[in-house]
């Protein structure tokens, strides 16, 4: 068996275990007043509020990845990387059914890049044969996924509220959009 292990040994880039998370677009401004010229953290917008940000999934913590140690490689190459090795993590992906048509979704074990699943078609292909209506997808903390079958009849309002509370009551947050999935991107529901 031949195994091609690609890192960058000078900057230490370990592709192995590159993950695009999903992060508050705030979690940039963080980095801005201290980054060197070409150093600035690897991210790509994604919906509202929130930006698809490069890290190494390391043993106890999550790294940005800056631009400038990735070994040349193009952003459509870091998201080919990346999403491969979230995929590999889907055995470890666990549901909890709060109640008829409102699930919890995340990594066992690796929780902290439970949101990134949302990038992944492996993860839509799980939830479509249980929510053919389609759903809504509320990601209020960085350590789970809140789906929302779209056949309920109060589905916005659900997620809103649980939204709501989260905000209130918990620390380490992510979202406070309702998002949805069209034309295979993720995308902020326009709420009423």
């Amino acid at each position: 068996m031949n195994v091609l292990v690609l890192t960058d040994t000078e900057s230490g880039f370990d592709a192995d275990h590159l993950i695009a998370n999903i992060r508050p677009r705030e979690h940039l401004d963080a980095f801005k007043d201290d980054v060197a010229p070409g150093k600035g953290t690897t991210y790509e917008d994604l919906a509202g509020d929130v930006v698809i940000l490069y890290q190494i999934d390391a043993e106890e913590s999550l790294a940005s990845v800056p631009f400038s140690d990735v070994g040349g490689r193009s952003l459509p190459q870091l998201r080919q990387l990346a999403l491969e090795n979230i995929d590999k993590q889907m055995p470890q992906v666990r549901q909890e059914k709060i109640r008829d048509g409102i699930s919890l979704f995340t990594v066992e074990g690796d929780e902290a890049i439970s949101p990134a699943l949302l990038l992944t078609d492996k993860f839509w292909a799980l939830l479509e044969p249980q929510f053919p209506d389609g759903v809504l997808i509320a990601i209020p903390r960085r350590d789970s996924i809140f789906v929302f079958d779209k056949r309920l009849p109060n589905s916005v309002q659900l997620a809103r509220t649980l939204i709501t509370r989260v905000f209130r009551d918990e620390p380490d947050l992510l979202s406070e959009n309702i998002f949805e999935r069209r034309d295979g991107k993720l995308q902020v529901v326009a709420e009423q």
